[in-house]
C-alpha cells in the first residue's frame, strides 16, 4: 500500500467542532456586550489556544478577558454534554480503515483536556496509537512539529503518512511536514493551494488519494 500511516486533525476534520466553536463564540461575545466579528473567529480556525486568546486580546482590548474566559467555559461544557456530531463520512471511513490495519495517530492544536474529553464523548480514543496535543510541541501548526511527532509515535517516516485536515494552518503543517494532504474544508471554506487532494468530504479524500476504502 502506498501508506504506512494516517493522521487526522480532530476538531473541523474528524469532528463537526468547529460550527459549535463558531456558534458559541458569538453567544459569547454578545454576553460581553461585543461586536461579533465573523471574519475574526474564522481567522482562529486551525489555531491553538495561547495563540487564539492573544488575538481575542487584540481585537478586544480593554475587555475582562477572564470573565470572556470564564463565558467559553461554560459555553464548551454545554456543547460537550450535548454530544459532538463527526464530520459527514468520518465515521465511515474510520470503519472502512479498521480492516486494512494501517496505523491511525490524531494531531491536533487542541489541549491534551479538551482533545481527550472529545475522544472519550465520541467513542473514537481506542482507535487512535498516537494523539499529539497543543502541550506536546513547543512550535504549533502551521509549524510541522504536530505532524512531525506523531509519525514519529507511531514510527513511520513522514513522507509515508497520509494527512487529513479542514483549516489552512493545519494543511501547511501537514505539508512541511513533508506528508500527503487531504484537504476538506469545514467553516472556512478557503482552499489549501499546496495540498494534494481537496475534497467535500474525507470520505472522497481518502478515495482520491488511493485508500483503498
Amino acid at each position: 500500500m502506498r501508506y504506512a500511516a494516517v493522521i487526522f486533525d480532530l476538531d473541523g476534520t474528524l469532528l463537526d467542532t468547529e460550527s459549535l466553536v463558531f456558534q458559541a463564540s458569538r453567544r459569547v461575545v454578545a454576553k460581553m456586550g461585543l461586536p461579533f466579528d465573523e471574519p475574526f473567529f474564522h481567522s482562529m480556525v486551525g489555531k491553538d489556544d495561547a495563540t487564539c486568546a492573544r488575538m481575542v486580546q487584540t481585537r478586544y482590548p480593554g475587555v475582562d478577558h477572564d470573565a470572556m474566559y470564564r463565558h467559553w467555559m461554560d459555553e464548551r461544557h454545554r456543547m460537550y454534554a450535548a454530544g459532538i456530531d463527526l464530520r459527514p463520512t468520518a465515521a465511515a471511513l474510520l470503519a472502512a480503515l479498521a480492516p486494512l490495519g494501517l496505523p491511525l495517530a490524531i494531531a491536533t492544536s487542541s489541549l491534551r483536556e479538551s482533545a481527550a474529553v472529545k475522544l472519550r464523548v465520541t467513542g473514537l480514543g481506542a482507535q487512535f496509537g498516537a494523539v499529539v496535543c497543543a502541550e506536546d510541541v513547543a512550535r504549533k501548526k502551521p509549524a510541522p512539529d504536530p505532524f512531525l511527532l506523531a509519525a514519529e509515535r507511531l514510527g513511520v517516516a513522514p513522507a509515508d503518512c497520509l494527512a487529513f485536515e479542514d483549516s489552512l494552518p493545519g494543511a501547511a503543517s501537514a505539508i512541511a511536514a513533508g506528508m500527503t494532504v487531504v484537504h476538506v474544508p469545514d467553516v472556512v471554506r478557503d482552499i489549501a493551494p499546496d495540498a494534494h487532494f481537496v475534497a467535500d468530504t474525507i470520505l472522497d479524500g481518502a478515495r482520491a488519494a488511493g485508500l483503498p476504502v
